[in-house]
């Protein structure tokens, strides 16, 4: 059986990037208990929200905020490192607010 790993974040999580979360296991899910409404992750337009290069992640209640690509141009809030990456990932009842990017924002 595969292992799955469930990442909680806490009620009312407002918090700024200052720099990219790079996802790079598989079975990986990122679910606030609060919801997208009081769940926030904000890029203030200077980075990248997540880079994902493990299989199997599953994002759920959260907003992103003024994610930026920046020079590499794909994915504002969040980037794939593959098409197969892309493929096996869930986005549940997300918001994307502002996000920027060249291709795929």
């Amino acid at each position: 059986p595969e292992i799955q790993t469930i990442v909680r974040l806490s009620p009312a999580l407002k918090t700024d990037v200052v720099a990219t979360i790079n996802v790079t296991a598989a079975n990986v899910t990122l679910v606030s208990s609060e919801g997208k409404t009081k769940t926030i992750i904000d890029g203030n337009a200077a980075y990248r929200i997540l880079s994902v290069s493990g299989g199997n992640f599953t994002v759920e209640g959260i907003t992103f905020k003024i994610g930026c690509a920046g020079a590499t141009g794909r994915g504002g809030a969040i980037n794939y490192s593959s098409a197969s990456v892309a493929q096996t990932t869930q986005i549940k009842n997300c918001d994307f607010v502002d996000c920027t990017a060249q291709y795929g924002g």
